[in-house]
């Protein structure tokens, strides 16, 4: 597609642009609302940066130790489509579980240090998705349906294929703006909550809206053999987190019922 632009005769990597854009945008979103918190400044920023560490660092070992796994089972090299690329899942839960250990640390509120952080995140993920596009990765299956778009897959091989990285953005965005609208909507003109938000009510809507996503982006992809009946990983995964945020959902809204 655009794997590179240049600018000044420097030629900038898109993908690599776009990821630098959206992890700015979404920190920048999460460190304004987190200083609502009246932590320190330092504490603020060492903890964004300690999950944003830890998302890396999590999401580059789960595709070492994946392919590594991959080329065991294979008994040695395996083809270049047979990689796992990096996933931004793993990024996601390495972050969250760093962010639940700062927390425990500074001893501050977690679901709503989570719901403040939360937001920037779709945000993020939709200018990302942008740079996909430009790479030409998380590419579409082939199709000749009015969606298809003549596209490269990350070999080079044009064919008419979802765009499934646009579509990724699209709905990216959507759910930014359905936590954003929500948020919003949580707290009555004189700053109080609404009687039915609750702490962690953001993050979970964002985590069910993800991967709903996630699910749907992977019937569009060649997205791996299924392991459980007709479903593959990135699908099981999706359902096993809409199933527990569901649940904590629920859970959540019993207590506040019987409080």
């Amino acid at each position: 597609m655009l794997p590179t632009i240049t600018i000044f005769n420097a030629a900038i990597n898109v993908y690599i642009a776009c990821a630098a854009l959206g992890l700015f945008a979404g920190v920048a979103i999460a460190y304004v609302r987190l200083l609502r918190l009246g932590r320190p400044i330092a504490i603020v920023r060492l903890g964004i940066a300690l999950t944003i560490g830890a998302g890396f660092t999590t999401m580059v070992a789960a595709t070492l130790l994946i392919n590594g796994w991959r080329q065991f089972q294979a008994g040695g090299a395996l083809p270049a489509d047979g990689y796992e690329g990096v996933s931004v899942l793993w990024a996601l839960v390495g972050g969250m579980a760093a962010g639940v250990a700062i927390c425990r640390w500074q001893r501050a509120p977690v679901l709503r240090v989570f719901d403040l952080a939360i937001l920037g995140v779709p945000l993020a993920q939709a200018i990302g998705r942008v740079g996909c596009w430009a790479a030409g990765c998380c590419y579409g299956k082939e199709t000749e349906h009015w969606l298809g778009v003549h596209a490269p897959d990350d070999a080079g091989h044009w064919e008419d294929r979802y765009p499934t990285q646009l579509i990724s953005a699209v709905a990216n965005l959507g759910i930014f703006f359905v936590l954003w609208f929500v948020d919003r909507r949580s707290y009555r003109a004189d700053g109080t909550r609404q009687p039915w938000a609750f702490d962690g009510m953001l993050t979970l809507l964002y985590v069910m809206l993800f991967a709903a996503k996630r699910f749907f982006i992977a019937l569009l992809r060649d997205s791996g053999a299924p392991l459980l009946g007709p479903f593959n990983w990135m699908q099981i995964s999706a359902l096993l987190a809409i199933g527990l945020a569901a649940l904590l959902w629920a859970r959540t809204r019993r207590g506040m019922a019987n409080f």
